[in-house]
């Protein structure tokens, strides 16, 4: 598991966006749910910033890193899981 910041809150509602599952790799797509996570709709990534928010992974060694976004709404967030992350 990874820690997934949002414009700098943690938030903990991360799946795999191929297969809903709370697991997901490092380079893989994943799908973030929750309220207010933007504050409109924008598509079209890869880009740091849609619709007002980032997304930061924190690894199991504690490194963080920006995550390429592709999709963002109030209610998900698309993102990359960046290279180079250390899963536990």
């Amino acid at each position: 598991m990874y820690s997934v910041l949002i414009n700098d809150f943690p938030k903990f509602t991360t799946v795999s966006n191929a297969s809903y599952k709370a697991t997901v790799a490092p380079e893989s797509i994943a799908s973030l749910f929750g309220a207010n996570l933007a504050t409109g709709t924008s598509g079209g990534g890869p880009a740091n910033s849609l619709a007002g928010s980032t997304v930061t992974v924190r690894d199991a060694t504690l490194v963080s890193r920006t995550s390429p976004l592709y999709y963002a709404s109030p209610g998900q967030i698309n993102f990359a899981i960046p290279p180079g992350v250390v899963p536990g």
